[in-house]
């Protein structure tokens, strides 16, 4: 299982389903330049929307070892499992100022 963090921002995965976590997998084809060109969801994280934008991230970002088979590039297929979070953000703390008084 691959862990991510979400550096993408609620722009890009649905809020909702990211607040409560969710491991998608999925199976891949691999075309001969180390492309996705097939995603489809082996096993849901429940929210559709993240599964569908799982296999939409992969397809536009994702670049795998091409594969040769006598020399020759091949496709072939794989499968993955991602899991999604949220990273934890830190309380922000305010600056302390010194007590001071104005005569």
């Amino acid at each position: 299982m691959k862990w991510y963090l979400i550096l993408f921002g609620v722009v890009f995965l649905p809020q909702r389903a990211l607040a409560a976590g969710g491991a998608v997998e999925v199976g891949l084809r691999i075309n001969t330049y180390g492309r996705v060109t097939e995603c489809r969801v082996l096993r849901s994280s429940g929210y559709p929307k993240l599964d569908a934008r799982t296999c939409s991230i992969l397809r536009r970002t994702k670049r795998y070892e091409v594969k040769r088979y006598g020399g020759k590039a091949v496709a072939y297929e794989r499968s993955e499992t991602y899991r999604w979070q949220v990273p934890k953000v830190r309380e922000a703390t305010s600056p302390q100022i010194p007590a001071t008084r104005i005569h």
